[in-house]
């Protein structure tokens, strides 16, 4: 039997939905642990009555996915409206319907390709009837491949969804002047959109449900770099596969998509011989667990509050993103911190203003709400934002609109005022930058921290000039980080002014620190074209040549850099927003 007769026949479409279950006469279970696998996504973990919400049906691990047929399983309380087949050249039929159950296929044409890697088959539309806890459930999927061999694929998962009453007609909580609903419009209080959609499936004991990540699921993405996992809740993959995988391309990437957010960690980052130290003798039989889960109401709370208290607005509801290893006694290690800026992305449903807008995470030891790197980018014709970090916890967006009085006129006034906005720099007073001041070691210290989301550290080793002040975290994580040094006494002098050749030394250290340094290849790029770069510290000049390089800091009108000039406050924030473009984490 050829496909170019059955295929090309408007009555062999008709009989998609038998196809698969006959052609040869016969269909093959799938065996226990196939690296082919078939999931749900919601977009959206909660739907108010008489709304209508959207679930995609999607395969990962695919083989040559010639054509498709699966089963769902609707709750009370929920209607199907529509499927849209998203099979690439696929033709459907209509949807069968019989009692709670839904049944649909698709197939390619012709002498077409299959289907390989990850991929997305289907959106369903479904109504919201009643409230509850809608369970919905992928019983059965069959594919079918271009040599018309069929697999069968059972009890495939399923997605919880909350829908709740509505309120006298509100679509959300009324905020002063906006609502609190789904398509995340923000009134004067700052109230919260839906950017994440994360929802936690549960199963028939209700625990969370947990992925389990196969050699066979990323043995085609591994050379790409990028190890693309759907899910719908924690993931599970084994050290020693990750490993595997670093050894084959340690570049690569394991990227976890749950509903709108996705989290990308460097396979490199379970390589090192620190973390995997604190694993033990059985660090080779670790398990790795990667979790995303929305806050609950009491840390939204909490994230809230954080943000008025810095005068913002929260935008979203905060996501928590942890990673972990299990050994095979039970104990958990957290991998908390990087050696690499980590991304978190936030596919929005709402527009947002980038200038006045920022990635935030909570500092786990104060609760104070402090800003990360991020980029945002228009993709599908959605708004993404990008954070980087170091480190997890708890992340959210936030907006705010700051204006200093001192700063009408003035050169620095949209560089000071977005980087403020974006949390980035402080004001002296709630209404004053005081731009022309010269910026001290301490402050710049503080304002390198912000930039680039350093974990504050509370030790006791410091300066004998850096006791009890307000600047001394700051300045011990700078220090930590390698991005400043003290002097030969032992002393930081944090209220001595900045002057420009420090300042060159300090961005190239942090450019490294970024991960994107700023290399001299040979000694005729330290010869730039500043007239009185002789004048500057010989163990400064091929840091000023790399600040220059890399557009952070320019010179004069005499093309003098000026190396023993002081900075002032809004230079500071201009050259901090110049290291963050060069490290590409900073958009607007």
């Amino acid at each position: 039997m050829k496909r170019s007769k059955w295929l090309h026949t408007s009555a062999a479409v008709l009989l998609l939905a038998i196809m698969i279950w006959f052609v040869k006469g016969s269909t093959t279970l799938a065996a226990e642990g196939q690296s082919t696998a078939y999931a749900m996504k919601s977009a959206a973990t909660t739907v108010k009555v008489n709304d209508n919400f959207a679930v995609t049906i999607e395969g990962a691990g695919l083989d040559r996915l010639y054509a498709y047929e699966w089963t769902v399983e609707l709750p009370a309380g929920v209607s199907f409206v529509s499927a849209e087949d998203l099979l690439p050249g696929g033709l459907s039929v209509a949807p069968v319907v019989k009692g709670n159950t839904i049944r649909y296929g698709s197939t390619k044409s012709g002498n077409a390709d299959g289907e390989s890697g990850s991929k997305s088959l289907t959106r369903l539309t479904l109504k919201a009837e009643a409230a509850g806890i809608a369970d919905i459930k992928l019983l059965l999927v069959k594919s079918l491949d271009p040599d018309l061999q069929a697999t069968t694929y059972t009890e495939q998962g399923t997605i919880s969804v909350k829908i709740t009453p509505r309120d006298n007609g509100n679509n959300g909580n009324n905020g002063n002047n906006g609502n609190n609903g789904n398509n995340g419009n923000k009134g004067n209080n700052g109230n919260n959109g839906n950017a994440g959609n994360v929802h936690n499936p549960r199963d028939t004991e209700g625990k969370t449900r947990e992925m389990v990540v196969t050699e066979p699921m990323g043995a085609e993405q591994v050379q790409t770099g990028r190890i693309r996992i759907p899910a719908d809740g924690p993931v599970q993959v084994s050290l020693a596969l990750l490993q595997k995988w670093a050894k084959q391309n340690p570049s690569a990437a394991i990227e976890m998509h749950v509903g709108n957010l996705s989290y990308s960690i460097p396979l490199n980052e379970f390589t090192t011989e620190e973390w995997v130290a604190r694993l033990g003798a059985d660090a080779d039989k670790a398990v790795i667990k990667i979790v995303i889960t929305e806050t609950n109401d009491e840390q939204a709370g909490k994230v809230k509050q954080g943000a008025a208290n810095i005068g913002a607005d929260l935008l979203v509801k905060p996501v928590a993103f942890e990673v972990q290893a299990i050994t095979p006694d039970g104990n958990a290690v957290l991998l908390s911190t990087f050696a690499r800026y980590v991304p978190r992305l936030f596919e929005l449903d709402f527009d947002i203003e980038p200038g006045q807008t920022t990635g935030v995470y909570m500092d786990d030891s104060t609760g104070e709400l402090l800003p990360v790197p991020t980029v945002f980018r228009i993709v599908n014709g959605k708004t993404v934002a990008k954070l980087y970090r170091k480190g997890n916890s708890l992340y959210a967006l936030a907006r705010a609109e700051k204006h200093f009085a001192d700063l009408d006129g003035h050169w620095g006034k949209s560089i000071v005022e977005t980087m403020a906005n974006k949390l980035l720099v402080q004001g002296t007073s709630e209404r004053s930058f005081e731009p022309d001041k010269p910026v001290t070691r301490a402050e710049f210290a503080a304002m390198l921290v912000r930039a680039l989301a350093l974990n504050h550290i509370s030790d006791d080793a410091s300066f004998t000039d850096v006791k009890g002040e307000w600047y001394g975290e700051d300045v011990r994580a700078a220090t930590h980080a390698g991005l400043v040094g003290g002097y030969p006494d032992g002393s930081f002098r944090p209220d001595a002014r900045m002057i420009r050749q420090e300042m060159a030394v300090t961005l190239r250290r942090a450019a490294r620190y970024a991960g994107k340094p700023i290399e001299i290849s040979d000694s005729s790029e330290k010869r730039t074209s500043f007239v009185d770069l002789g004048e500057a510290a010989d163990w400064a000049q091929a840091d000023i040549a790399a600040a220059a390089k890399a557009g952070m800091m320019e010179g004069d009108e005499r093309n003098a850099f000026r190396p023993e000039a002081q900075t002032t406050r809004a230079e500071a924030a201009a050259v901090l927003k110049r290291l963050l473009m060069h490290a590409d984490m900073y958009s607007e």
